[in-house]
């Protein structure tokens, strides 16, 4: 009876803090908009606060998503001594290092092994992610991201940061990306956060507000920074539009901690890259993170009955001719028709998701339409 009793108390209080997650953590309520009126309640069983002296490995990976392992010169090892969890800077944190590969490395020479670590379970909007970094003193890059666990092509990067760089040492990024057609596509766009010191000298908090597939936002110590995927027009260099219609964060995605060499810079000196196993200072700091969904009271929230109770919207309307126009308050699945107001249809497919959908005018005569999305029918003028 006493075990039961132990047994059920640790269950009460598993799904908001555990005993991995005894250090600080914010209250995003401060400085973080709330979805649909609702507090942020964080997880304890995907957050951590990296204090027990060991790497929780019921929450995470050591390694990559999958078996891909090239990037450049890194290679991403799974080994312990890459990411090893202990007292660093007068708190617990996970050091994640690196190790330059000579000659004697056979077929890894002239590469770098990397720490990494991803985690065993999936996020999905909505969701807020924040984590507490020490970017490392070296030449590769920091890494706090998000990527999809599909086909690999939705990437988030909350942070990107060359810390031991004379120049870059100054700048943060954070990045859209995807990564679409056969040859993968890059559209991106990189919001740059210059400091007038090298963000190694401390650490700092990023954090990404992942709201719905459109609206995903980042904060940095508290602040919001950045662009906000909804505002942006992703296009690649050669000028090829991205449809957000098709191509936005709705999948369930993996976060990934790292420190990798990915600017294909072959020609930087060995120096750059040693020391970096040994030397903490060398090493990405991860002091915690924590992952915080909206309070639903106990109650499991499904993204796909958000809008239920309301009825789908188009804005703006009237709409001139070439604007963007918004259609809301929709369900994947439901039919939707765009038609003439003498009922010569234009356009009828089945949405692809919920939420939002982004039509395009440019080709529509001015006029009075018909959108109906099942039996919700709604007048359209186009001037």
């Amino acid at each position: 009876m006493r075990n039961f009793l132990v047994l059920s108390i640790c269950a009460i209080f598993s799904n908001v803090y555990s005993q991995w997650d005894t250090g600080w953590f914010p209250n995003p309520d401060n400085y973080v908009p709330k979805y649909n009126g609702k507090s942020w309640q964080r997880l304890g069983w995907m957050s951590d606060g990296f204090n027990d002296g060991w790497l929780n490995e019921t929450k995470w990976k050591r390694g990559y998503l999958n078996e891909w392992n090239d990037k450049g010169r890194t290679r991403w090892n799974s080994w312990p001594d890459y990411v090893k969890v202990s007292n660093t800077w007068g708190q617990g944190c996970a050091q994640i290092g690196h190790y330059w590969n000579d000659a004697s490395a056979g077929g890894w020479a002239n590469t770098i092994s990397c720490g990494i670590i991803s985690s065993r379970n999936t996020v999905k909007y909505p969701v807020y992610l924040e984590s507490r970094i020490r970017v490392a003193n070296t030449e590769l890059s920091s890494n706090f991201w998000l990527l999809d666990t599909g086909e690999n092509r939705r990437e988030i990067d909350v942070l990107e940061c060359y810390g031991g760089n004379s120049w870059n040492g100054n700048r943060a990024t954070s990045n859209f990306h995807f990564f679409t057609d056969s040859d993968r596509k890059d559209h991106f766009k990189r919001s740059d956060h210059w400091r007038g010191f090298p963000w190694r000298n401390n650490f700092h908090r990023f954090g990404v507000l992942w709201l719905n597939p459109w609206d995903v936002r980042f904060f940095i110590d508290g602040k919001r920074e950045g662009y906000n995927f909804y505002s942006i027009n992703l296009k690649t260099k050669d000028g090829l539009q991205l449809n957000k219609d098709w191509w936005n964060y709705s999948t369930e995605m993996k976060i990934i901690l790292d420190v990798e060499e990915h600017k294909g810079t072959a020609q930087d000196p060995i120096w750059k890259y040693k020391q970096g196993l040994w030397n903490t200072d060398r090493k990405m700091l991860v002091d915690w993170i924590g992952v915080w969904k909206p309070n639903t009271g106990g109650k499991k929230l499904n993204t796909s009955s958000i809008n239920t109770a309301e009825l789908p919207k188009v804005y703006p309307n009237p709409v001139k001719q070439g604007q963007e126009l918004v259609l809301s308050n929709i369900e994947k699945g439901q039919n939707f028709i765009f038609s003439s107001v003498d009922g010569k249809i234009i356009s009828s497919f089945n949405i692809p998701h919920e939420d939002k959908l982004f039509l395009n005018t440019k080709d529509i005569s001015p006029g009075l339409y018909i959108l109906q999305v099942d039996t919700n029918v709604i007048k359209l003028i186009v001037k």
